[in-house]
């Protein structure tokens, strides 16, 4: 799969292999300009807003990678929404709920919410990138790690 499908597009499937690289190449676009944001940003809440902003558009990046490696393991790709989505919403709820600065500052309830997320994040990580996908084609496509037949 040439670079641009792995990135970008929602058709066929992603092995455990291809999964990674397009997460850890999205990460490591996030830091970079993460990094250039701090040279030229002169407030630490313009650095937040532009951090914030800049997670949301990497989550998104990361949709079409999810869904092929989903399609992989023979689910729909609408998982992406519970795996990245919920996650997403629960951060920006303890956004908007925080009132002070401090670990003591959110209410316990958006605190479990918040362990809530996480859990999801952890299940989803195990779900893409640790367990192999399905073995042979299956209704997305033929299976990505699959030996090719030899061309004589």
């Amino acid at each position: 799969m040439n670079p641009l499908d792995l990135l970008f597009g929602f058709q066929g499937r992603v092995g455990r292999g291809q999964f990674w690289l397009g997460l850890v190449s999205w990460t490591v676009v996030f830091f970079v300009v993460i990094f250039v944001v701090v040279l030229v940003t002169p407030t630490v809440d313009a650095l937040f807003s532009a951090a914030l902003i800049l997670y949301i558009l990497t989550i998104l990046l990361l949709v079409p990678v999810g869904v092929k490696r989903l399609h992989d393991r023979n689910k729909r790709g609408w998982w992406i929404l519970i795996f990245l989505g919920i996650p997403t919403a629960i951060l920006l709820l303890g956004l908007v709920i925080e009132d002070e600065p401090g670990p003591d500052a959110l209410p316990v309830w958006v605190q479990a919410i918040q362990y809530i997320g996480l859990a999801i994040l952890l299940w989803a990580l195990v779900e893409l990138g640790f367990i192999r996908g399905t073995i042979g084609s299956n209704p997305y496509g033929p299976d990505p790690v699959a030996p090719k037949p030899a061309k004589h």
